[in-house]
């Protein structure tokens, strides 16, 4: 649990207790005032029953006491439900906005350059680096390196380097880890998968290790895995991603 629904844990928590002590302090019939119960005390004494009086006085005392915390109480209440309040719309707008980030993400995936600017080489070359991510994903490799690739392509390192940072505008590790990144998206949404422990869905995609599944993930998409499979189980967010 982080930080923010601890603290909206707390704050709730305070909130109920607040609430239950308002609730189970018996009250003394206050809606007479302490001033009748002072004056009526007053009067005692003046015929000279102490006793009563001071009776009466202790009475006025502690309905005034009574109204003085019962009006910190509900201070404090009101004070709490405005924060707990403000928390749970943060972190819905914060949802959002991840959300947001997410499906522009997505879009941007979708975009490379022209081919018509590469010549044929070049072309051939790409066409054999699409199926080998697409097709064969090759990026579930955890071990895979430039010169695996030149040699699956029959083309030289550099011109692995050109093509990944001309038509697809990212170097070669990123180029992986988008991949790597949608795969996951793909598994965290499936129904077959969804429900996997992250270190099984980390090493379907070819990451190393769950931590750097979890910090290239959240740069990428705006949320941590397990806030993703959340959201992902809302029917509004499948329909757009």
């Amino acid at each position: 649990m982080n930080l923010k629904l601890k603290t909206t844990f707390f704050s709730l928590l305070v909130c109920f207790c607040l609430a239950e002590n308002l609730c189970a302090k018996p009250h003394l019939p206050d809606s007479l005032g302490s001033d009748f119960y002072r004056q009526k005390g007053e009067n005692l004494y003046r015929q000279q029953q102490y006793k009563e009086a001071c009776e009466q006085f202790m009475t006025a005392n502690e309905i005034s006491n009574n109204v003085k915390t019962r009006q910190i109480y509900y201070t404090l209440l009101f004070l709490l439900l405005i924060d707990v309040t403000g928390l749970f719309i943060f972190l819905y707008l914060e949802k959002r906005r991840a959300y947001k980030k997410l499906v522009a993400k997505n879009m941007q995936w979708a975009q490379h350059s022209d081919l018509q600017s590469f010549d044929e080489t070049e072309k051939q070359a790409i066409d054999n680096l699409t199926a080998l991510f697409e097709e064969e994903k090759i990026y579930r490799n955890k071990d895979l390196t430039i010169n695996d690739l030149a040699i699956k392509l029959s083309v030289n390192k550099n011109m692995i380097s050109k093509l990944t940072n001309t038509y697809f505008h990212k170097t070669l590790p990123s180029l992986l880890n988008e991949y790597r990144i949608k795969e996951a998206v793909n598994l965290l949404t499936d129904l077959k998968t969804r429900n996997y422990k992250m270190e099984a869905i980390s090493d379907m995609c070819g990451f190393n290790t769950r931590q750097v599944f979890h910090a290239v993930f959240k740069k990428e998409t705006g949320l941590t895995p397990n806030d993703f499979r959340k959201m992902a189980l809302n029917k509004d967010f499948r329909e757009d991603f």
